[in-house]
């Protein structure tokens, strides 16, 4: 008898560690296979992706910080291979995405490989800086990465124009400015303007009078984005000033005469 209930006991152990084993087997596979789901789920976030893109455009944002999920495949067990292609594919989607919106599909698609060479491979110089988020491995399969990293949209920006990739319309605009005293005031107003005003394509005198200039300036950049460079000031030699605006007469600095 004893050695009935013995057999009973541990028959009964086994069959509750099986039953163990066997609810977390189905659980790791529900894990991975969540896991592997996640990859359609993902590549299909670009929507959060393109509105933070947008937001910053339409900000002048110089940079931004974005989310960006990649996935490489692993090759005869190259885990670290697949690791750096991974980021560098997390990076070409912020890039990509960007330019996507900084450019017409038309556009994009008649230079394309233009785009390519310059742009898209060249996607890490874009990124100011990086850090790791997660890193999962799919089935053994694919390597899966989650980064957020700091898009320099500017330099972006400038690079699409450089490489005439992107194209602008450039308007012509007057800035006045007013209580001139010093020669070495006008110098250094002047050369402010030049580096301060976004865009900027040219700055000619259009007029000069007594203790008065007027300058046109040629830039796709709106008044509100000009206005808001030139509002943040710069210490050193360049004197200070007042910041009027006028729909019709434009802007003027008029300086303080310190």
């Amino acid at each position: 008898m004893n050695n009935f209930m013995s057999f009973r006991a541990q028959r009964a152990r086994n069959l509750s560690a099986l039953i163990i084993i066997a609810i977390f087997t189905q659980f790791a596979n529900a894990q991975t296979l969540d896991l592997c789901a996640l990859k359609e789920k993902d590549l299909k976030s670009d929507s959060a992706l393109i509105a933070g893109i947008r937001k910053a455009i339409s900000a002048r944002e110089e940079r931004l910080e974005l989310s960006s999920v990649s996935f490489s495949p692993i090759i005869d067990g190259q885990m670290a291979e697949a690791s750096q292609a991974a980021l560098q594919m997390a990076f070409r989607r912020i890039v990509e995405q960007a330019t996507k919106e900084l450019a017409t599909a038309s556009r994009l698609s008649s230079v394309a490989s233009r785009v390519e060479k310059r742009i898209y491979e060249r996607s890490r110089v874009f990124i100011l800086n990086f850090r790791r988020l997660k890193t999962e491995v799919c089935d053994e399969k694919e390597y899966r990465m989650e980064i957020k990293a700091t898009l320099k949209l500017r330099e972006l920006e400038k690079a699409l124009l450089d490489e005439g990739i992107t194209q602008v319309e450039f308007l012509t605009k007057k800035i006045r400015v007013t209580n001139v005293a010093r020669a070495r005031d006008y110098l250094a107003i002047r050369e402010f303007l030049q580096r301060k005003i976004p865009h900027l394509k040219r700055l000619v005198e259009s007029y000069q009078k007594r203790g008065e200039v007027e300058f046109l300036i040629e830039t796709p950049a709106g008044w509100d984005e000009i206005r808001g460079r030139l509002s943040a000031g710069e210490s050193g030699d360049v004197p200070k000033f007042q910041l009027l605006y006028d729909e019709k007469k434009g802007l003027e600095l008029k300086l303080s005469g310190e």
